[in-house]
């Protein structure tokens, strides 16, 4: 009895992933083949249902791409270059959780892009009490067509009393927005815009979002600290006079 009860917590313990809405099952790699809305590329959710990596896959969809249910903590692995579209209303391109709790998220590979081209809302969307980690990769989340805005990462149920934590490491990462979060953590990266430092601060909903100046940050760049360069003023990745020309302007307080 003791057995059976063992193997039935563990195979709970899983998480549970839907694609598009299509049941995934752990250990099977998927492609245009298995689902048609899959336009290259792949992906597969390792046997224990831990790891998702994503090999250089293409897709749109109007609803939630990646959906998780379970209980597990999930890394997702970027292999190669994926572009990833929502083009319909959602709660998040990828979702953890709804009323399960996922502690820990990982973000890790190669590059993807995540786009949204139908309303505002987040690349990735996870419950409370999560860390939530971005670490050596390439994450460009920024709008899509119709300059909807795509937030980057949102707690969907945080309050003053939950855990909500996210860390970017050694990470470049583009986005619009990042909203409903309890702490930010920047490792071996740091922002490069807006040029005013961000910071988290209380909006009118009593929510923590990114802010700049006394407003919401509805773009932002991060970079590894060894791809920022030295005297790049205007943070456009080069050096030539129009930093000098930022640099006057930034004495004078000219924005």
């Amino acid at each position: 009895m003791l057995v059976a009860l063992a193997v039935v917590t563990a195979l709970a313990a899983q998480a549970q992933l839907k694609f598009c809405d299509y049941d995934v099952t752990p250990g099977k790699t998927y492609t245009k083949s298995d689902i048609s809305l899959i336009k290259s590329g792949s992906f597969k959710l390792n046997s224990s249902g831990t790891l998702l990596e994503i090999n250089n896959l293409v897709v749109d969809y109007s609803g939630k791409v990646f959906y998780f249910t379970g209980t597990s903590d999930i890394t997702v692995k970027f292999i190669g270059e994926s572009t990833i579209t929502r083009t319909g209303w959602a709660t998040g391109t990828f979702v953890f959780g709804s009323s399960s709790v996922i502690r820990h998220v990982t973000i890790t590979g190669d590059k993807a892009i995540l786009k949204n081209t139908y309303r505002t809302g987040p690349a990735f969307m996870y419950n409370k009490n999560c860390v939530f980690v971005v670490e050596d990769c390439y994450i460009d989340a920024t709008s899509g067509s119709g300059n909807y805005t795509n937030y980057f990462v949102e707690d969907n149920n945080v309050n003053l009393s939950t855990t909500s934590r996210v860390e970017i490491r050694n990470a470049t990462v583009k986005g619009n927005v990042i909203t409903n979060i309890l702490e930010l953590v920047l490792q071996g990266c740091n922002f490069v815009v807006p040029k005013s430092y961000p910071c988290l601060a209380q909006n009118s909903y009593g929510f923590y979002e990114l802010q700049a100046d006394g407003e919401t940050v509805a773009d932002f760049t991060i970079l590894p600290s060894d791809k920022i360069l030295d005297g790049d003023v205007n943070h456009d990745g080069k050096l030539n006079v129009t930093d000098v020309t930022a640099l006057i302007n930034k004495i004078l307080g000219v924005k």
